[in-house]
């Protein structure tokens, strides 16, 4: 059997980045979401930092997010 090291697996993500969902909805975007998309960021780079991941390419082209607004972090760099 093999073991990875150092590697991250991750889903497959059917949906769009977050800079598409800025530019097709950020007029119809309530501020609620807005503030809560921010802060879904903030947990999620909180989350990884604890695992001594960092990430190195940060942009809204590799935040991916869902119609519920869960975000998911890509292309660590």
């Amino acid at each position: 059997s093999t073991i990875l090291s150092d590697s991250i697996i991750m889903d497959f993500i059917p949906f769009k980045s977050l800079r598409d969902h800025m530019k097709s909805n950020s007029q119809s975007m309530s501020l609620n979401n807005k503030i809560y998309l921010i802060f879904s960021i903030i947990q999620s780079l909180r989350y990884i930092r604890d695992f001594r991941i960092v990430h190195l390419d940060l942009k809204p082209n590799n935040i991916m997010i869902f119609c519920n607004l869960l975000i998911k972090l890509i292309d660590f760099g």
